[in-house]
């Protein structure tokens, strides 16, 4: 609001922007003041009183809400997140897929939500070998041998509730739901193996349908499906 202000007063010029700017922040913007010499006394007043106005008639309102920003997430295929990692040794003297995750999705990407799909994990690692600073435990659902597994990483600040009255024990598939201000998200992660026979493949489909249905009856403000599929399921959505 205040760059709208000083935009509409006149005060632009006082600020040179890079001209490509992006949504993620503005950290790479680049001004450059110039003196303020340069504007009259009156107009430089004037400038400021308008913006000390409008900002003033925000406060007023009382019904303009803080914009929280949009909700960043990304689906990850890890084929064993833990490979190579000796669970008898501190997890901090070893390299895994979790450290690059940390590295590109956390700290440079800063994603909300991370699902992640053929995990390879076994029900007998420790929890908190899998933790990732800045977010709740990790909800996972492993198959207890070698391929497939799904998990979810949730950040600290948005709240969420395991939704496991929308999964069944036939689907590696998680289902969360996310607070966001009022909103109500519903969110899923799943993996569905290659190699299976027509009638796997058609009872997927099914069991599938049937959970987004469940879903889509509760009326969510956004439902959100990622995963990997081993399908190209493009023909139906045209259906």
């Amino acid at each position: 609001m205040l760059a709208f202000c000083l935009w509409k007063a006149g005060l632009r010029d006082t600020l040179k922007g890079n001209g490509n700017l992006k949504s993620k922040d503005t950290d790479n913007i680049s001004c450059q003041a110039k003196p303020f010499t340069s504007i009259p006394l009156r107009n430089l007043l004037y400038n400021i009183g308008f913006c000390l106005i409008m900002l003033l008639l925000l406060m007023l309102c009382g019904d303009v809400p803080p914009n929280p920003g949009p909700m960043k997430f990304c689906h990850l295929n890890a084929r064993s997140i833990l490979s190579g990692v000796d669970l008898n040794t501190h997890m901090e003297d070893q390299y895994s897929l979790l450290d690059d995750i940390y590295e590109c999705l956390v700290y440079i990407n800063e994603f909300d939500v991370i699902a992640i799909s053929e995990t390879w994990l076994k029900d007998s690692v420790r929890e908190d070998a899998l933790d990732l600073a800045g977010y709740q435990k990790p909800l996972m659902k492993n198959r207890n041998a070698r391929g497939g597994g799904v998990m979810l990483y949730v950040r600290d600040h948005i709240g969420s509730i395991h939704r496991t009255d929308l999964e069944d024990n036939d689907t590696e598939i998680l289902w969360v739901e996310l607070r966001l201000k009022n909103k109500k998200v519903l969110f899923a992660t799943c993996y569905r193996p290659p190699g299976a026979t027509a009638l796997q493949v058609d009872n997927f489909i099914d069991n599938f349908s049937s959970q987004v249905e469940n879903a889509m009856n509760e009326n969510p403000d956004a439902l959100i499906l990622v995963g990997d599929f081993n399908r190209d399921f493009s023909p139906f959505c045209n259906l």
